[in-house]
């Protein structure tokens, strides 16, 4: 960070949904310019319901920047196993990271999300899916917001509580979900 000794760690990217518009592009090209130089620097996108992902990989890795640096955020928006691959292919982290969060705001059930992981480890990615939760409503000590109704599913102890226990009745090992919300998140 100019003027000091600090250094940032991630560099956190977004863009919306179907494009990276130029003025995003211009975050993009800079944070690439960053961690290009610096293997210990990390990027993490935001994809606005899964979308550009494979853009994001892309430009950042034509810009320099390693794949093992990059974490595509909110790829679990995206349920096109075609354009998952494609974006595992690339090297990239791959966050499934709004578990819970079913049927609003386009996300995807997280019937579709398990069939997704589920497809990505038979296909050899099991060590590329982090997989955690992207909680943004702050509840506590707070009036109820509108919204919670629809967020049944996106709470705190959701993931070890259901979604854990789902990825395995579909086939995934203990071992497996384990590693995809400890050990791939460590590697990164």
């Amino acid at each position: 960070i100019s003027g000091t000794d600090i250094k940032a760690g991630v560099i956190k990217l977004a863009s919306g949904k179907g494009e990276i518009s130029p003025y995003e592009q211009l975050f993009f090209e800079a944070a690439a310019m960053v961690a290009s130089k610096d293997p210990d620097v990390r990027i993490i996108t935001h994809t606005e319901q899964g979308t550009c992902a494979l853009d994001q990989a892309n430009y950042l890795i034509e810009h320099g920047v390693q794949p093992k640096q990059i974490a595509i955020g909110h790829i679990d928006g995206c349920t096109d196993m075609d354009e998952l691959m494609s974006v595992a292919e690339t090297g990239v982290y791959m966050n499934f990271d709004r578990v819970g969060m079913s049927g609003v705001f386009g996300a995807p059930l997280d019937s579709r999300r398990i069939a997704c992981i589920c497809g990505m480890v038979a296909a050899g990615y099991a060590d590329k899916i982090c997989i955690s939760h992207d909680r943004i409503f702050m509840d506590l000590g707070r009036e109820p917001h509108p919204i919670f109704p629809f967020l049944q599913g996106y709470q705190w102890d959701h993931i070890f509580r259901t979604f854990i226990p789902d990825l395995e009745k579909a086939g995934l090992t203990h071992e497996q979900t384990q590693a995809m919300i400890t050990v791939n998140p460590q590697r990164f």
